[in-house]
Formats: C-alpha cells, structure tokens, sequence
C-alpha cells in the first residue's frame, strides 16, 4: 500500500514539478513542429550552475512562477548576457554529484549536461550542505550518546553538549580526527578532478555555505534536540544557535577551501584551469552583523534552510563581485542591465502596488553597484507580493490542429526506482501520455484506469477514520511561499489559479458538478479533517496544458538532437524540461518486455517506425520514456 501511494505521490510530484518550472519561463518565440529550427552556436560566456537546491532555486523562489526573475542562476545569467544553464538537483549529496557528471556524453540527449560541462567558460557549484543536513544511515557511529549515525540531532548535541566532533569529522572526512581523505572531502577532490578532466580550461568557483540560523526557531534544531539540549541544561539562545551555525559551517567551509587549496598548490604552468571560492557564510554574516537578526532572517525561505529571493541575489552579487575580480564580466553593461531588469520588474509585477515606486526606480538608476541595487529593490517591495497570474495556459487550439499522441513506454519509465510496469498497472495507458499539436499547444495526461481507482480507494480507505489533519505548517512553509495567496481554505480557487497561472487542471472533476467522493475529499482538506471514506472515480487525472518549442541542439561531441522545450525562458538557456525527439522501429508492442513468455502474441504485421520522447527530473529519479502512438503499434491481443 505504501508503494502505491509513494508511485502516486511520484506522479504527482512529476505533473507539479513540470507545470511549476516550465510556468518560470515565458517566452515569445514562434513554435515549430517537425524537425525543429537550426540554433546556432552562441560566442558569448557560458556559466553552468551544479550542485544542489540552493543552486537549483525551486525551494527559494516565490512566487516560484518568478523562479527566472530571482534566482541567482538566472540573475547571474541574464544581467551579465551569458549563455546559462542550471544542472543543479535538489537533495543532492556530494557522492550524489560526483555520480551525476561522471555519466558519459549524451546520455541525457538533448538536455546535455555533460557537454555544457566541457563548453563552459564557468563552472559554479554549491554542494557539501546535505551531507550533514541530511541524516547518514550510510556514515554509522559507535558508542554515541546522541545516535548510531550521523544525524543534524547528533552534530547539534555533540557540538552543544560535549564540544565534539568525531560525527561530523567521521561523515566530511572518514575519520574521527578529521584528518582522513575519504568522506565528502574524498568526493569533493574527485568532483574537482572529474570537472577538470572534461574541461581544462574552465574557471571553477565553489559557493561556501551561508549560515541560515538568524531565528531562534530555526527548524534545523528540532523539538526533539531541543528537548535534549534542555535537559543538559544548555541554554538555547539566538546568539548560541547562530554562532553553533558558524561553527559547523565553518567546519563545512574548511572543507571546501582545503579542497581548492590542494588543488592550486599542485598546479603547474600547463594547467590552464582557474579554482576559487566565494564565501557565503561571510556575505549573510555580514548582513546578521551590520543590520541585525531580521534582516539576516529576510535573506532565508520559510523553511529555514534554503535562500530568499532576496537571499538569492545576494548570493548573485556575491559571485557578481568574483566574476568582475576575475575579469570575466563588464561591470558597467552589467549593472545597467541589472538596473534594467529591477526597473522593469517594478513596473510589470509591482504595477499599481508600490506607492514609492518612482523613488525606487530612481534609487535604482543611481544605484553604484549591484548589491546597491539589490538593497533599494528589495526595501522597496519589501512586504508587496508581485503579480504572478500571468496566464501561462495553452492558447485556443485550432480547428485543424493535427495531434500526435506519445503514450507512456512502460519498459523504459522509472520513478523514484519503481519501474513503468508498476505505474503503467496504475494509468489508462490510451488516454494518459504527451500530446504534441502542431500549433506548438501540448498536454501532459495522467489518467488513474479502473482497476487502480478500485484498488486506492480500498486501500487509502483503510487509513481514513475521519480524523483531523493538520497541514498549516505545509501551508505557511511552502504552499503559500510557492503561491502566495492561494489557500487549503478554499480548494476550487486554488484550482482556478493553478489552470488560469499554470495551465494545470484535475481530469474527472467539475466544481459545478463534483463526483461526491472528491467533493468529500477537497472538503476535508478544506476543514481539516479527514473524510471516512475515500471514493476516486475511475478516469481521475491530471492534465498539464502548455507550448513547446522544437530546436536543433548540438553537443560537444557534434551530435546533434531534436530537441522539445517546454517554452525557456530566452535564447541563451534552457528548461527545467528538455525532451528528446528521437525515431525507433518496433517489430512488438514497445510496452511488452522482449523477454516476456508472451512476446510472440504482440507481435505487429510488420516493422512500425514511430518518434519517440525521453526526458529525466534527477531529483524524483524520473526517467520518462513515450513513444508515438503509430497504427498497429502497440497490439493487444486480448483488447
């Protein structure tokens, strides 16, 4: 039971994910249907964002639709004209990253994660952060009074408590002393080799970690801790909590720096490579000791952990501040452009909301430097949510629009490690799918079959009693963060704003007219309280509706792939969504294992060559496999 609802949960994780991140990227381009327009090669610098979420930017954004207009990637990118891209994965580990661009070439198509490695002018990283953050089953401990293994309530207590290290020294360095080279500093040495291997000549800065504890109820020290921390009687303080964030990101920073030190104390004349470091934890400390708690608090997302949108772009001007040292940017076209992109921001978003708007656009106009401007627009609209529901759905199709659909390939999908024979025993495998039109429209449907609407509601039915349910502290910390205004009070409005913003919507469900069981369930959610039953009718779904563009992209390597965006945000970067348009021919229904004892029975009446579609999102371990639903096909002898 559990499995099926982490596959459900997965599936819906995928439509959010797809319908959130491409909604951050609106662009006025013309659609093309078939083999995708010629893109050529750009001469201009190339940065390319790795690492994990602080560099990814979904949790940090909000309104997250405006992912592009404050994430540090983006503002990096786009007020210094360079080519961009962010291969960055939420959760990631440093052992995580060092297997992500260990792939070979083109094992990722069109989205090229290695090749835009190899042609990057710079490589900038944030990583090490969830090595501690994260609980490590993998890093076991003997004769700890706090934990078997490495855990934020172990390094809390033992740092608090006893003054001791030997957990984190054990999961940063393999040993106990810190003095070892295995653990995340092993990794992060062959992050660094692996990087320079694929590209010698690349300029490679490591972003240390800022330290995010500027409240007293930081969630990174949780009730249990604190209940421990209490009965040793050590006094939990904002002062002691920020200074034990200095002092283990410290310790984390050492890390990074001891890395890169190494490295450059072995570098030779030949090697054309440059490695450096900015200092997070120096930038937001600066702000926690010149202007207080609150605005050091200002720079972190509700969760706690992750940076604000003003976060963000200190976090931009930070490396801003690095590129300009190196050389590698013009600083006046620079900030010219920043100017410009804050100008018009106030104007779109923050039309009609801002009583000093003018003064804060001439601020920004005479504004010296980047963080100058990042400070004036950020006291300026400090409190305002922008207007984020801009309508991001698919156009009006036409009447003549040719629809190809590309049905779920069951033997090639995966999620989370679940294979597609489990999701497609949970989906209308003919009605579920990507669906291209030829007037640059598309849908992604997920539709429930008979069969698993039966089995949920027996299951799921199981753990409903009608209990209560709280979830305000979902809503606080990233529902209304990620939307700001939408609410669980009323469910039908944030239906409205996820189709009217998003172009997303729930198949087999009419607010005029509900199915008595979802209205039960949506009702619920509504009130708090968990219904007694649960009745999902058969032929529930969800739907992405949205554009697409088809390009030509080359990689490295001089292959070149079809590839399908889901609308980028510009010219000179790419999707969180890159699907590769491919060809195959089947002699068997593509859904049928070759091994299975019953190929022979789906067997076609001849070679069928149909385009196919793949696509990965690294941080659910999705890999999404569809093939164009072809006449004869996909054969089902018992149909």
């Amino acid at each position: 039971m559990k499995r099926t609802i982490a596959i459900l949960l997965s599936l819906l994780l995928l439509v959010a994910s797809v319908t959130a991140l491409v909604a951050c990227n609106p662009d006025n381009e013309q659609f093309y249907w078939g083999e995708g327009k010629e893109v050529a090669a750009s001469d201009k610098t190339e940065i390319v964002y790795l690492g994990d979420s602080i560099a990814e930017g979904i949790l940090g954004a909000s309104p997250l639709s405006l992912r592009h207009e404050y994430a540090y990637a983006n503002v990096i990118g786009r007020r210094n004209d360079f080519t961009y891209y962010n291969h960055s994965v939420s959760g990631h580990l440093t052992d995580d990253m060092l297997a992500l661009i260990s792939n070979e070439e083109g094992y990722d198509g069109a989205r090229g994660l290695i090749s835009h490695i190899k042609t990057a002018d710079v490589l900038h990283i944030s990583i090490l952060g969830n090595d501690v953050l994260q609980d490590r089953p993998d890093v076991v401990l003997t004769d700890n009074p706090y934990g078997e293994y490495v855990s934020m309530h172990q390094v809390v207590c033992d740092a608090m408590i006893r003054n001791n290290y030997d957990g984190l020294n054990i999961a940063l360095y393999g040993d106990a002393a810190g003095a070892g080279r295995g653990g995340s500093y092993g990794y992060v040495i062959q992050i660094i080799d692996r990087l320079i291997e694929l590209n010698p000549d690349a300029v490679i800065i490591f972003q240390k970690i800022y330290n995010p504890i500027a409240n007293v109820d930081t969630p990174l020290v949780k009730a249990n801790t604190r209940a421990t921390l209490d009965a040793a009687r050590v006094e939990v303080t904002l002062d002691s909590l920020h200074e034990l964030g200095n002092n283990l990101i410290g310790r984390m920073n050492a890390l990074l720096q001891k890395a890169v030190d190494e490295f450059n104390a072995a570098k030779t004349a030949e090697d054309k490579w440059t490695l450096t470091t900015v200092d997070g934890l120096a930038a937001f400390n600066k702000i926690y000791d010149e202007k207080g708690a609150d605005a050091a608090w200002d720079l972190i997302y509700p969760d706690g952990i992750h940076p604000s949108d003003e976060g963000h772009a200190v976090l931009a001007d930070l490396t801003q501040a690095k590129l300009e040292e190196l050389g590698l940017v013009n600083s006046a076209e620079a900030l010219l452009r920043y100017k410009m992109m804050r100008v018009n921001f106030l104007f779109d978003e923050f039309e009609g909301k801002l009583d000093n708007k003018w003064e804060a656009v001439a601020k920004v106009m005479s504004a010296a430097s980047c963080a100058e401007v990042t400070d004036i627009f950020f006291r300026a609209t400090e409190g305002v949510t922008p207007d984020y529901s801009i309508d991001h759905s698919a156009p009006v199709q036409s009447d003549t629009v040719v629809e190809t659909q590309f049905r779920i390939d069951t033997v090639n999908t995966s999620v989370w490690g679940m294979p597609g024979s489990t999701i497609g025993g949970l989906l209308d495998l003919e009605k579920s799918g990507i669906f291209l039109r030829s007037d640059g429209t598309m849908s992604l449907r997920l539709i429930l079959n008979e069969t698993a609407s039966s089995a949920i509601n027996g299951m799921l039915g199981e753990l409903l009693t009608g209990g209560t349910v709280d979830l305000s502290s979902f809503e606080e910390t990233y529902l209304e963060p990620i939307a700001p205004g939408v609410s669980l009070d009323d469910i039908n409005a944030l239906l409205d704003t996820a189709y009217d913003c998003l172009g997303l919507k729930l198949i087999g469900y009419d607010p005029a007219n509900p199915d008595p069981g979802i209205a039960a369930l949506i009702e619920g959610l509504e009130n708090g309280r968990l219904p007694e039953s649960l009745s999902i009718p058969a032929g529930f779904g969800v739907e992405l509706n949205y554009n697409y563009t088809m390009k030509k992209v080359q990689s490295a390597n001089g292959t070149v792939y079809d590839a399908v965006y889901l609308t980028p945000y510009d010219g000179d970067t790419q999707p969180f969504i890159v699907m590769t348009m491919g060809s195959k021919t089947y002699d068997m229904n593509p859904n049928v294992a070759p091994d299975d004892p019953s190929a022979d029975l789906y067997k076609t009446d001849g070679p069928k060559t149909a385009r196919t579609l793949t696509f990965m999102v690294d941080f659910i371990k999705l890999q999404f496999s569809a093939i164009e639903n072809v006449d004869g096909l996909f054969v089902d002898p018992f149909a």
